[in-house]
């Protein structure tokens, strides 16, 4: 063989390799991007998630203080009542009383 053609010969086997070499190297940074893509989708439905799960929390938190509120609303009533009958029951337990030493 000629010794120029083995050169060649020896560079077109070295071309073809690298050439694989490079599709192979390709298709996997391809395969990366693509990852890469569905980690950004993953994310941004990720965030719209937590968004949704914010505003139903801050729903939550707003709904229960409305509900404590009431319910504070309703002690007081029922301590103000408390209070009342407690008042009317020492008036009626004096007023039993005079009448027991009169």
């Amino acid at each position: 063989m000629v010794p120029g053609l083995k050169v060649v010969a020896a560079n077109v086997d070295t071309l073809t390799r690298a050439s694989r070499e490079l599709a192979a190297d390709n298709q996997i940074l391809h395969e990366l991007h693509q990852q890469k893509k569905d980690c950004i989708w993953e994310i941004a439905d990720l965030k719209k998630q937590l968004k949704i799960a914010e505003e139903k929390k801050q729903t939550v938190e707003e709904k229960l203080s409305i509900q404590i509120k009431r319910l504070m609303t309703r002690e007081k009533a029922v301590e103000k009542e408390v209070l009342s009958i407690d008042l009317m029951e020492r008036v009626r337990v004096s007023a039993l009383l005079r009448e027991v030493v009169e």
